[in-house]
């Protein structure tokens, strides 16, 4: 918790003065082969930027930060922009959880992560909800009921 202090803190991320959004960004090891043949699947630019536009219209009333945390911060500054997003620096996962555990709302990629970090923090939560792919090994064993809160 307090390296995850320290890195807001490094940020600038004002938390009085705006909304903090946690924006969970899985993309490394999801991308190889082997995982795309499991059934692995990440989400397109897209699919943040429309989470972005809900949480803008869920709460036009509010200054809001979209923090992003990821294993591949190149891919968020070149996709991910905006004056309101930040995307914090490489950091060991458990300190990314807890940076997401402070957040008031999370918008998550694929895996456990992200859905740990927005189940600590509460709030609403965006979960990407093609995370697996259904007709691959894991994707046909996989239930989204058991995974995905309704």
């Amino acid at each position: 918790k307090e390296a995850a202090e320290k890195m807001l803190v490094s940020l600038q991320v004002n938390v009085s003065q705006s909304m903090i959004v946690g924006v969970h960004v899985r993309r490394g090891d999801f991308l190889t082969v082997e995982s795309q043949l499991l059934g692995y699947n990440t989400p397109a630019t897209s699919y943040y930027i429309k989470a972005f536009d809900y949480m803008n219209s869920t709460f036009p009333n509010r200054n809001i930060t979209f923090l992003i945390v990821s294993d591949d911060p190149p891919w968020c500054k070149a996709n991910l922009v905006g004056t309101n997003v930040i995307t914090a620096p490489p950091a060991q996962p458990d300190v990314h959880i807890a940076v997401l555990a402070s957040c008031e709302h999370v918008i998550i990629s694929s895996g456990t992560y992200g859905w740990w970090g927005a189940w600590l923090a509460g709030g609403h939560v965006i979960y990407f909800t093609d995370y697996l792919r259904g007709s691959t090994p894991l994707g046909k064993d996989f239930a989204p009921k058991d995974y995905y809160p309704n």
